[in-house]
């Protein structure tokens, strides 16, 4: 059962890509957008009167709506950056079934029984060398 698990897992790779591609495409877009308002908002050397109260100071609906953005432009940027590191590292559906396989051929290479089998066809295939070099010699 391990083992349809890990296939089935592993089948899932491709999807998975998909979604993180399509999550890295839209991140990366709120990321540009909340960046330029950021930096609207930074290099802007004059309030609006709109977005001042009677007193000369800052609305505070104003306020709010650009620690908002700010708040966006962090958190897209980490989706972006979380997302493209997931995609670097996550391996390729051939690649995982690559990985399955080296592991159980390394598994069963260490098998002692699988070991001893190795050694006693080595030592036939051996014996076979010899008996066909001496025969080679005799002629």
């Amino acid at each position: 059962m391990d083992l349809a698990l890990l296939v089935y897992a592993i089948s899932t790779l491709g999807s998975l890509h998909n979604v993180l591609g399509v999550l890295l495409f839209i991140s990366t877009l709120a990321s540009t957008g909340f960046g330029i308002s950021v930096l609207t908002i930074m290099l802007e050397t004059e309030e609006y009167s709109w977005n001042l109260d009677r007193s000369g100071n800052l609305k505070p609906e104003v306020a709010k709506v650009r620690k908002n953005i700010v708040h966006g432009a962090k958190w897209s940027l980490a989706v972006a950056s979380l997302t493209s590191a997931m995609l670097v590292f996550l391996p390729s559906e051939k690649t995982a079934y690559l990985m399955v396989g080296a592991y159980a051929t390394q598994k069963i290479a260490e098998d002692p029984r699988v070991q001893e089998t190795g050694s006693k066809v080595l030592q036939v295939i051996n014996q076979k060398l010899d008996e066909v070099l001496e025969q080679g010699k005799r002629k």
